[in-house]
């Protein structure tokens, strides 16, 4: 039963994330608020072209060896 309900739970959570993402991809391109590493919009500053650099290394770190550690 508890299973059950971390299951259940899980769930609810991943949709609350899946819809919030969905959310933010719909509005990305008219709020200036969000931006993405792989396309930012514009670097304001060093400090923000240092941080949109960080976050893309960690993304290709993240990706390198996807296909060698995957589940079949």
């Amino acid at each position: 039963m508890q299973l059950l309900l971390y299951n259940e739970e899980d769930c609810k959570a991943l949709k609350v994330l899946t819809d919030e993402l969905t959310r933010i991809d719909a509005s990305a391109a008219v709020s200036n608020d969000i931006d993405f590493v792989g396309k930012p919009k514009k670097i304001a500053s060093e400090k923000g072209k240092q941080v949109h650099d960080h976050f893309k290394s960690i993304l290709q770190c993240s990706y390198a060896d996807y296909d060698k550690s995957k589940i079949v």
